[in-house]
């Protein structure tokens, strides 16, 4: 299921589990593809879903400034300098 803003959308009865929450001042800059193209934004969080896929929260801006919020599967994240896992 997708939202209108493109983000994805985890199975409605899986319950995700947080892996890693980043502090405020340490969210790592990464680009997150949304309704065909990438858009800069901060990884808020991983969590896996009952089938061990990651999922990130990603706080990223639209044209016109815009903020959203999206929970986004692993292969639409991306961190310009190597691909990102979670770390314990």
């Amino acid at each position: 299921m997708e939202h209108p803003t493109g983000a994805a959308e985890p199975h409605a009865a899986d319950r995700l589990k947080v892996v890693r929450d980043f502090p405020a001042d340490e969210t790592p800059v990464v680009l997150v593809h949304v309704g065909g193209d990438w858009q800069s934004g901060e990884l808020l969080r991983w969590s896996e879903d009952s089938d061990g896929e990651l999922w990130a929260d990603v706080s990223y801006r639209r044209p016109l400034d815009q903020k959203f919020l999206g929970t986004f599967p692993r292969q639409r994240v991306w961190e310009d300098r190597d691909d990102i896992a979670p770390t314990a």
